[in-house]
């Protein structure tokens, strides 16, 4: 039996245990016809909740698909409950959805199988655009995850053929330049920043979409642009240092350089590093912009990467140039690339300008999305460690005419592809290590401004 709880009801088709596909494994399969509630989210109209109760507790899941071969399985649950809920997530809008819903009671998989449709999302949010696909290229991720700014500001997930199966929308006067991962699990930390500097602090939205829930994790100090994840659990990020220094006139001016927080998992901040106790300021094209309302705009430190191979982070400071790699565990220099007699760049190779999400890839090369002559490129170096040098060994994006004026970012992916992202204008392109084009992603909206933070992901349900 299957009733149905939604914002409108939906033909629900009850098809037999007996006619659907066989169950895979080795466990006998009983038709058992418990009652199964369907709801369509409140706020998700493509997420489905399947709930139903048992007389007897087991393991249980839902299989579900665009078919009857229902390709995809929400996690086993066997907490000896003898109610069972279940969120569906993937789902592109207004599609029939076909599932089974499975306990197992003494070896015996008893089942209930029916069908449910999605709804629409709202006309307002962005829709994608898949310019070219090369399915035997691309690298492993089904979906890709990353936030947009545009008429509506929040974080999305969707498919490689650019369909927008996920969106949680943030308030209108926030930014998400930064998304990362849960280590170990499939759940989101989205970095939201107020888009005025200082109106408020900033937080960590810790999103699981499986199971609906959702956690602010506040960050004091000024946070702003990126954090990054550390082995323990604990949160580092980048935190606005603003002090007062007496300029070359003789005047006693406000200055804002950058820190490195540590937000512990029991909710404890201290101080890693601050560019004011290793640099002196010193004036650049962006000292005197508007990003701090009242504070001259020394480094503006805008990605912070951990490396477990040297438990260092790598902070970049835009205005300056440079990027500093600091010992996680001393809070010292290690390492410094770009300026101040440290690390440059051999002949030949562009220098940083205007460099954004800088990483280590796994292979042990530089990652930065560069912005060279009115035109934004993502840029692979090597490092020259007896010459003290970074040597450009790939790049991606020359003469496309494609500029992010704000953010932009690059991805080492697992088949040794690149994924570019041009920030503020709204496109994506994956690329081989031969720079050959194999998927390209635009955000289609009538307003757009920004494609922020882009990242792979490998499944809604997986290492949860």
């Amino acid at each position: 039996m299957v009733t149905v709880s939604a914002h409108r009801v939906f033909p629900l088709i009850l098809l037999l245990s007996a006619c659907a596909p066989p169950a895979t494994g080795d466990l006998p399969v009983e038709s058992f016809d418990f009652e199964v509630k369907v709801v369509i989210d409140d706020i998700e109209p493509t997420v489905i909740v399947v709930s139903w109760e048992t007389d007897e507790p087991g393991p249980s899941w839902v299989e579900f698909g665009l078919d009857l071969d229902r390709d995809q399985s929400t996690f086993v649950e066997d907490e000896g409950s003898r109610l069972h809920v279940f969120r569906l997530v993937g789902l592109p809008a207004e599609t029939e959805v076909f599932f089974r819903a499975v306990t197992e009671v003494d070896g015996v998989e008893r089942s209930t199988t029916a069908s449910a449709w999605t709804e629409a999302f709202p006309e307002e949010l962005p829709t994608f655009k898949i310019e070219g696909i090369d399915p035997s290229s691309i690298a492993p991720h089904d979906y890709v995850a990353g936030s947009v700014f545009t008429s509506v500001t929040g974080v999305f997930v969707a498919d490689r053929a650019g369909r927008l199966l996920w969106f949680g929308q943030e308030d209108n006067d926030t930014n998400i330049p930064k998304l990362e991962f849960r280590n170990g699990t499939n759940e989101i930390l989205a970095l939201a920043t107020p888009i005025r500097f200082g109106t408020r602090d900033a937080e960590i939205h810790r999103i699981s979409i499986a199971d609906g829930t959702r956690e602010s994790i506040r960050l004091i100090g000024g946070a702003h642009h990126a954090f990054t994840q550390l082995p323990d659990g604990s949160i580092a990020y980048i935190h606005a240092d603003i002090r007062e220094w007496v300029d070359p006139t003789d005047q006693t001016i406000l200055v804002a350089g950058d820190a490195i927080a540590i937000r512990t998992p029991d909710g404890e901040t201290s101080e890693l590093f601050s560019i004011w106790d290793w640099s002196e300021p010193a004036m650049n094209p962006w000292w005197h912009d508007a990003y701090y309302p009242n504070a001259a705009n020394w480094t503006h430190a805008n990605a912070l990467d951990y490396d477990a191979n040297t438990d260092t982070l790598l902070l970049s400071l835009r205005n300056t140039r440079m990027v500093v790699e600091v010992d996680v565990r001393s809070g010292h220099p290690v390492r410094w690339f770009g300026q101040r007699e440290g690390y440059g760049f051999a002949a030949g190779s562009r220098p940083f300008y205007f460099q954004h999400d800088v990483k280590w890839s796994p292979s042990g090369t530089l990652l930065a999305s560069n912005t060279h002559d009115h035109e934004t490129v993502g840029i692979e170096y090597e490092v020259d460690e007896d010459a003290r040098l970074l040597r450009e060994v790939w790049s991606y994006g020359d003469d496309m005419g494609i500029q992010a004026v704000f953010h932009g970012g690059i991805e080492a992916l697992d088949n040794g592809n690149r994924l570019v992202n041009w920030g503020s204008t709204p496109k994506a392109k994956e690329a081989t290590p031969d720079g050959r084009t194999v998927w390209a992603f635009t955000v289609a909206h009538e307003n757009p401004f920004g494609l922020i933070a882009l990242q792979p992901m490998t499944g809604f349900y997986d290492l949860q």
